[in-house]
């Protein structure tokens, strides 16, 4: 009993099936745990589903996996609704073979009833059945785990914002794929990864994680947030609904074109098309599970040199060699590959990227042709019949000497059939033959009763174990009531929790900012006790919506000149007013004397007093007074020396023209 305690197994029957319509299905569902019947329900699927994830069981016991679906794609829906840690036992298989409920009762001392049992007593027997150990588990879902990653919104609204929007989203995925990746690689589990990416970041990232989701539970967690999604989707193994394949005997070149939408071509040694299909996130898995039954894989190749990471874990994982091109294979030699093979085959890719998967097995085989065409070509002349060249042809690709592989083919061609001899048995003699029958018939007689008196335990034992059944349904009852009152308890305090929890999260954040405004008023107080001593003076910032450019004030401060237009610089400089600079602004500050003759200076300390004012040592007003001084002199200076000039140039201009008349009449008195 220890090693089932704590634990909760759930059993399964169809009460009515829906056909195709999973909603019209009706269970019949028993729960048990701590070894005790705890739970017998009836109901369609979503009570079903809600029920596995209320109580997670250890074990999901059925008689029959596929009538819980009806068909293989409803029950594919069923499946992936199981939570991940839940495992499903089908109770009555033995040897992976199916044998009657009632045998595996009998096996586990239960007497089983007379006729068919109803649904309800059904899903209680499995779930007994499977607490104590019956029955097998089936593989429902395969060591492989789809997590999408993808943008959470579409960036389509926001006009003139949307583009940044859309980065800022592209950036959110592009962290968290280097996150995962860095989760997944300190862990050392294998993946694969396909990206999509745009500007500014990541679209999208597919992974394909080699693990189980119990392997992964803490590791990677769904989450929708406003910028970015992951979604975790377990892998259904669908081998659990498929009829095994028989190996073919050929030997197969795969070509793999990995991405968003991944194309594969495969090709056996003969060059003849196998299998060429693409789709959306096929993975090394879907792969390797296409190849069952089609043949052996011996060659993986790519288009791509480079070789890319996908590929060549595709060929380690196959344990088939890897062909790289010398050179990436161009548009047009792909083209002209695939064009050959539909004229000499008839068939022809769908789209790009099977065109570059078929490309690249094409080109592989073409790397081996010469010398599988010398071995046909020995082959042929020699007159040697072989019924699989194939398995002959694929030791060549592995360098194998061609004078060895012809040996070989010889001496197997002259190797001799060993046929199984069958031995008829002679006839025996009537009367021998009538003695087995009658010695038969008595061990049948002799059975036969043994199995009444079976059938007699049996039905005495199952009318007690339905008297007890209807003993613990009014038990469950009873326990269902007061467990209906204490989870109206749990609520109320779970409710009063997360209130304390609140509260605490609101205090501590009511102290810091406690804390903040009591820092703040101190530095407020000091800057008072400074401006009050005459250290500090105050100064309007200029352009806030408190002071305008029209302010009687002799002096602004003004983070940069940059911020400013000319026109309010030149203002300035005409109505005598003062610029006060940042700190370090020296350089600014005589920019602007010298080319805009606005009078500035670099403060030496600038205090934050409120949105409208800074607060800035008196003793840059006084330097600022004193450039506003000097600059004034200076342009007087200017205006001055400008007068003077004129005045000259016109005395000189007097002087010429009185000249000019002089020489005139001393020219009229000559003449």
């Amino acid at each position: 009993m220890s090693s089932r305690s704590r634990k909760s197994y759930i059993g399964v029957d169809i009460v009515r099936s829906g056909g195709k319509d999973l909603s019209r299905y009706v269970y019949a569902i028993a729960i048990y745990r701590d070894g005790k019947l705890l739970k017998v329900d009836e109901g369609g699927i979503g009570r079903l589903v809600r029920l596995l994830w209320d109580f997670r069981p250890a074990v999901l016991a059925v008689d029959n996996l596929l009538e819980i679906g009806g068909s293989r794609k409803s029950l594919m829906k069923v499946l992936r609704l199981i939570p991940p840690d839940t495992e499903v036992v089908q109770v009555n298989l033995e040897n992976r073979r199916a044998i009657p409920v009632k045998a595996v009762m009998a096996k586990a001392g239960l007497k089983p009833e007379k006729g068919k049992m109803n649904p309800t007593k059904t899903a209680i027997v499995l779930a007994y059945l499977a607490m104590e150990g019956y029955g097998e588990k089936l593989l429902v879902f395969e060591k492989k785990v789809k997590v999408s990653v993808y943008m959470g919104r579409s960036g389509s609204a926001g006009g003139s914002r949307s583009e940044k929007y859309k980065r800022n989203m592209r950036g959110a995925v592009a962290r968290m794929v280097k996150r995962l990746k860095e989760e997944l690689d300190r862990r050392k589990i294998d993946y694969d990864v396909v990206i999509r990416r745009s500007k500014g970041g990541i679209e999208s990232a597919l992974f394909t994680i080699y693990a189980s989701r119990k392997e992964l539970s803490g590791i990677i967690k769904s989450a929708k947030g406003y910028d970015v999604v992951v979604r975790i989707k377990p892998v259904i193994n669908r081998k659990l609904l498929s009829v095994p394949k028989k190996d073919t005997g050929r030997y197969l070149i795969v070509g793999y074109d990995p991405g968003m939408e991944a194309g594969v071509a495969v090709i056996d040694l003969d060059m003849k098309p196998v299998l060429i299909t693409s789709g959306r996130g096929i993975d090394r898995g879907d792969i390797a599970s296409k190849l069952v039954g089609l043949g052996t894989p011996v060659i993986v190749a790519t288009d791509k040199r480079p070789v890319p990471e996908m590929v060549r874990k595709l060929g380690s994982m196959l344990g088939a060699q890897l062909y790289v091109p010398p050179k990436s294979l161009t548009i047009g030699e792909k083209e002209l590959l695939s064009e050959e093979y539909r004229r000499r085959f008839g068939v022809a890719p769908r789209n790009t990227h099977e065109r570059d998967a078929l490309s690249a097995a094409l080109k592989a085989y073409r790397n081996y042709e010469e010398k599988l065409k010398k071995l046909v070509q020995t082959v042929r002349r020699m007159g040697i019949t072989i019924d699989n060249l194939q398995k002959y042809k694929v030791k060549l690709l592995v360098n194998e000497s061609l004078s060895e592989i012809i040996e070989e083919m010889i001496n197997d061609a002259f190797t001799p059939a060993v046929k199984e001899l069958s031995v008829r048995p002679q006839e025996s003699g009537r009367g021998e033959a009538c003695e087995a029958l009658k010695e038969e018939v008595s061990e049948l007689r002799d059975k036969i009763t043994q199995i009444q008196m079976e059938k007699e335990t049996l039905r005495h034992r199952s009318a007690r174990l339905e008297k007890e059944v209807q003993q613990l349904t009014m038990e469950l009852e009873k326990i269902h009531a007061e467990l209906s009152e204490k989870v109206a308890r749990d609520r109320k305090v779970k409710e009063l929790s997360q209130r304390v929890k609140n509260l605490t999260q609101h205090l501590a954040f009511v102290e810091a900012e406690n804390k903040r405004l009591s820092a703040a008023i101190s530095n407020v107080g000091r800057l008072i006790e400074r401006i009050y001593s005459g250290e500090l003076s105050l100064v309007p910032r200029l352009g806030t919506r408190c002071v305008s450019n029209g302010s009687v004030e002799k002096a602004f401060y003004i983070d940069s000149p940059g911020q400013v237009s000319a026109q309010l610089l030149m203002r300035l400089g005409k109505e005598g007013k003062g610029v006060i600079l940042p700190p370090g602004s020296e350089e600014l500050a005589k920019n602007l004397i010298d080319e805009r003759y606005v009078p500035a200076v670099a403060a030496k300390e600038v205090w934050d007093a409120s949105d409208c004012l800074k607060a800035v040592d008196s003793e840059s007003l006084e330097l600022l007074e004193k450039a506003r001084q000097d600059l004034e002199r200076r342009l007087k200076q200017e205006n001055e020396f400008t007068l003077a000039d004129l005045e000259r140039m016109l005395n000189e201009y007097r002087m010429s023209k009185l000249k000019q008349e002089k020489d005139n009449v001393r020219n009229q008195e000559s003449a």
